[in-house]
């Protein structure tokens, strides 16, 4: 923490208990827990032999690789192919898992990698470590013989499961709508041809997502074509896909909009230590929300440490060490909404009822709690409320 002229800080009663807890730990810099489901695949195993066991943590390996990079094309980097040679000295922990019975039966390992290996991995190699990521929610139709509805797991349970299993490989967060009569009231499958985005984000409000992604698809007979937009507050992109079965269609369109999404939300961390960052928020007037807050920051990936730097009735400042830089960590935070931008000049009157030392000396009846802190040496740079 920086070191700056002490001032005191006269505390109301209801705040003196949370912020003499919140300046007994500032010192403490908690550092952020990537995911876990990042760093585990399950893949098909030839038998439980060594040999087919290396086989198939090579194999898990590379969907780690893929999964926490968000990048389908590493695989083919020479330095990369190199790495995974050393599969088996990455690996935590791994498990075999037999499925079925008799000659049907098939066999399966479940692998689970060294989270801060993969990551110095990836770095070593300046590819990006993607692990906070944004919540999708799936809007899907189908066209067949000229009638166009709702993709539902009932209707097509193939091409739901393989969305689903796309969505679990690529470590993305899929959420599907209810299709109940709120969202039929709301939405029509015909709105996701005809371009009504004002519609189809007012139906998605309820789901409370990050990014809206929509998909129709076609049945050409004996072909399939899917049309896929990602809906997202900075704009729209829109992408086609062609395959032979709808399954495989909606496999590619996934893939898709997985890389579109980790070329935005994806940094490229150095391995040293990041920079400091300021941030104000404000509306912290709670330990719970404190708490709530700080949890959140200690969770984004591309933030290694989460320190005090000032608290203030009701605002706070958080000292980050983040490595992605101000931009890619604001593109983070915007991430599941908790956090939204505040103008500076609000936030500079956040403090106005923070009393100066003259006000101290006054017949105010409040008597002084003893808590002192530092004045900012550097303004903040990020200025958020708690929404």
């Amino acid at each position: 923490m920086q070191v700056g002229t002490p001032f005191r800080v006269l505390v109301r009663a209801p705040l003196f208990g949370w912020l003499c807890g919140m300046l007994l730990f500032a010192p403490l810099m908690l550092r952020a827990a990537p995911s876990a489901r990042l760093y585990e695949a399950e893949v098909p195993a030839s038998g439980q032999d060594a040999t087919a066991r290396n086989k198939a943590i090579r194999a898990a390996l590379q969907q780690v690789l893929v999964k926490v990079s968000g990048n389908r094309k590493i695989l083919r980097r020479p330095g990369i192919a190199r790495e995974l040679d050393k599969a088996s000295r990455l690996v935590q922990q791994y498990r075999f898992r037999v499925m079925g019975a008799g000659e049907g039966a098939a066999t399966r390992l479940n692998a689970r990698f060294d989270a801060d290996a993969i990551n110095r991995l990836l770095r070593r190699h300046h590819l990006p470590v993607w692990g906070t990521r944004p919540a999708v929610l799936a809007w899907l139709a189908v066209d067949r013989e000229g009638r166009r509805r709702f993709l539902s797991r009932e209707r097509f349970p193939r091409v739901y499961a393989s969305m689903k299993q796309t969505a679990r490989k690529r470590g993305l967060t899929l959420l599907f709508p209810l299709l109940d009569l709120q969202d039929r009231r709301a939405l029509k499958a015909t709105d996701l041809w005809d371009g009504f985005g004002k519609n189809i984000r007012t139906a998605s409000q309820r789901y409370v997502p990050d990014v809206i992604l929509t998909g129709r698809l076609e049945d050409q007979g004996g072909a399939w074509r899917g049309q896929w937009s990602l809906l997202q507050q900075s704009g729209a992109q829109h992408w086609e896909t062609r395959a032979k079965t709808a399954a495989a269609v909606v496999e590619a369109g996934m893939d898709n909009a997985v890389d579109r999404l980790a070329q935005r939300y994806a940094p490229i961390l150095a391995d040293e230590a990041g920079d400091e960052v300021l941030m104000r928020v404000i509306g912290l007037d709670s330990l719970p929300r404190y708490v709530r807050v700080s949890r959140y920051l200690q969770a984004l990936d591309l933030v290694d440490q989460v320190g005090l730097q000032r608290v203030a009735p009701t605002d706070v400042v958080f000292a980050l060490r983040s490595r992605g830089g101000e931009e890619a960590l604001a593109r983070a935070i915007a991430i599941g909404g908790l956090l939204v931008p505040e103008p500076v000049a609000e936030m500079s009157s956040a403090g106005a009822d923070v009393p100066s030392e003259a006000e101290e000396g006054g017949a105010s009846g409040e008597e002084d709690a003893g808590v002192t802190t530092t004045p900012l040496a550097q303004a903040p740079t990020l200025n958020y409320r708690l929404r």
